[in-house]
């Protein structure tokens, strides 16, 4: 009962630590992007009255940079990516959490003992062999990939962030208090989940500063 209780705290402690890092860190590249719009939209204003001549001549920049900055395009201002699609907002790894438990309740398997599925002789005479632990392994890594492309494209909203949260706390409680998701293969689903969360911050950190 005592390690139960302990492990429960642990894993509120743990959840709660990187539900409120991801809130700073999604407020702040909100802020970051919305200073940097206003930011451009300024400058781009003064190229433009400077091209029409309403600066006053003491508010002029120096007449070798504004001929420069003349024959210069005027910057675009850059816009929130196109969300053709909210594919990275579908929490994609709920779709694991179902069939682990599906598998686990419906078809008997247990993940401690794995279920052998096949195996394969190697050239170099070694023993290949593929269980039910390695297949689920497999389908987290795909799911991962898929996640980092869809985000890559279009950014990760916040509510494709809150999912993101969402699933690694759960994925996290259900370790630490279900004794069916006690497993290594559980575990390594739970550490991709989180992988996933900070891949997330880190695609759109890297899309604010491209911006």
């Amino acid at each position: 009962m005592t390690d139960t209780i302990l492990s429960t705290i642990l894993g509120a402690i743990i959840a709660g630590f990187f539900g409120l890092i991801g809130i700073w860190f999604n407020h702040y590249l909100v802020n970051n992007r919305n200073n940097r719009k206003l930011e451009l939209e300024a400058d781009i204003e003064r190229q433009a009255k400077i091209r029409n001549g309403q600066l006053a001549e003491e508010q002029r920049i120096p007449e070798e940079i504004a001929k420069h900055q003349a024959e210069k395009p005027a910057p675009d201002i850059p816009s929130a990516p196109r969300r053709l699609s909210h594919l990275d907002d579908i929490p994609l790894f709920l779709t694991i959490f179902v069939l682990y438990h599906l598998a686990v309740g419906a078809g008997g398997v247990d993940f401690n003992n794995p279920t052998r599925i096949f195996h394969l002789s190697l050239p170099s005479g070694a023993l290949w062999s593929l269980d039910s632990g390695d297949v689920f392994i497999a389908l987290t890594v795909i799911t991962l990939y898929f996640k980092i492309l869809f985000a890559s494209k279009t950014g990760r909203t916040s509510l494709g962030h809150s999912f993101s949260i969402l699933m690694f706390i759960v994925f996290l409680g259900t370790f630490l208090l279900n004794p069916e998701a006690g497993s290594a293969t559980f575990l390594i689903i739970t550490f991709t989940s989180m992988i996933n969360v900070f891949a997330g911050f880190t695609i759109n950190a890297a899309i604010a500063r491209s911006e």
